[in-house]
C-alpha cells in the first residue's frame, strides 16, 4: 500500500515518541510496531534523515536491538567549517585549484 505522508511527518511523530519515552530512547521494533508497510518505509527514511541530522542517534550492540536516542548535544543549525587555509588546502567548493595570489 502507498503512503503519501510527508517525510517531515514521520519525523516529527518519531522525535515526539522518543521525547516521550523513558529515557529518551526507542526501539525501531517500537516505532514499526502496528504500522502498515508503506509507513515503515516513511518511518526508517525519516530515521535515516534524522540520524543524517544528528537529532537521533542510533544504536546496536553486537546482533542486539537497534535503539533510537535522543541526541541533547544536537549543534545550533549552523554549518561550522574548518579553515582550510591553516593546512595549507584551501578549494573553491567547485573543487577545483586554490587560487593564486
Amino acid at each position: 500500500e502507498y503512503d503519501d505522508t510527508p517525510i517531515s511527518l514521520h519525523q516529527e511523530d518519531l522525535l515526539d515518541r522518543i521525547n516521550h519515552a523513558p529515557d529518551f530512547r526507542l526501539t525501531l521494533q517500537d516505532a514499526f510496531e502496528a504500522r502498515s508497510r508503506g509507513a515503515m518505509i516513511g518511518l526508517f527514511l525519516a530515521v535515516l534523515e534524522l540520524a543524517r541530522q544528528r537529532k537521533v542517534l542510533v544504536r546496536q550492540e553486537d546482533d542486539g536491538v537497534i535503539q533510537l536516542e535522543l541526541n541533547r548535544d544536537v549543534d545550533d543549525g549552523v554549518m561550522h567549517f574548518e579553515d582550510a587555509e591553516a593546512d595549507g588546502d584551501a578549494r573553491p567548493s567547485d573543487g577545483g585549484s586554490p587560487a593564486a595570489d
